[in-house]
């Protein structure tokens, strides 16, 4: 997550082994300051430290059509189709962790937005689904 990048960047520094653990979507997390000294002792005590990664699963159907032009060998993208299960599982009130929501959102109002949407539709939409 975006919000632990800075983990990343000082583990690689600190020179630690990283270990990432995928964070589960439909789990509800508390945040416990202990928790987090746990981290930091076991980084220090054995070289390895466990970083949390989000994943987003899903799939990407597309159309090509000939160009019927001269070069056949040409393929136009005619229509693309996204499904992320995690936009899936949040409509159906399954996505129970927090910050993965919020990891979720950010990354679809950053780098997944159609071009056919303006910036501010785009972010109600996604505010509106996670």
């Amino acid at each position: 997550p975006s919000r632990s990048l800075w983990l990343y960047e000082l583990s690689e520094k600190v020179g630690w082994n990283i270990e990432r653990v995928v964070i589960n979507p439909y789990r509800i997390a508390t945040f416990s300051w202990k928790a987090v000294v746990e981290v930091f002792n076991n980084a220090f005590k054995t070289g390895n430290i466990t970083l949390p990664i989000m994943t987003a699963k899903g799939s990407t159907r597309f159309v090509l059509v000939d160009n019927n032009d001269e070069n056949k060998d040409l393929l136009i993208l005619s229509s693309i189709e996204e499904s992320i299960d995690l936009v899936r599982d949040a409509d159906l009130y399954r996505l129970q962790n927090r910050r993965v929501a919020q990891e979720l959102a950010s990354w679809l109002d950053v780098s997944r937005r159609p071009p056919t949407y303006g910036e501010d539709d785009w972010a109600a939409l996604v505010r509106e689904r996670i």
